[in-house]
């Protein structure tokens, strides 16, 4: 609401979310059972000037895949997965939690869906 009574220099903006260097907050890629899949938020910015951070997490709920996947660079710029060879024919929801330090802190969200076939 500090957009309301403070002008737009006074007010914090939520951060842009660019994943693998294209703007807007959803990618979808098609992967194979024992693929290393490597994610970019480097281009990614806040409008004032704010420090960021990272957090790539999977949404376990929103996925059909049933192995266990490990994020390595979970807290980073860059992130990379492995699908198991185990896994079969499937999804895997990554979400990139994007936070600013501004007051109060504001958070922008992206998704990376992973259709393995």
């Amino acid at each position: 609401m500090d957009w309301c009574t403070k002008s737009y220099e006074e007010a914090n903006h939520e951060p842009t979310v660019v994943l693998e260097g294209l703007a807007g907050n959803i990618m979808i890629r098609q992967v194979r059972p024992g693929d290393t899949i490597s994610l970019s938020a480097a281009v990614s910015s806040d409008p004032d000037g704010n420090h960021l951070f990272y957090h790539w997490w999977i949404y376990e709920e929103a996925g059909s895949c049933k192995e266990k996947i490990h994020i390595s660079g979970a807290y980073s710029q860059k992130a990379a997965i492995t699908i198991p060879a185990s896994a079969r024919t499937g999804s895997v929801h990554i979400i990139l939690s994007l936070t600013d330090d501004g007051e109060p802190v504001l958070t922008s969200y992206g998704r990376v869906i992973l259709n393995i076939t």
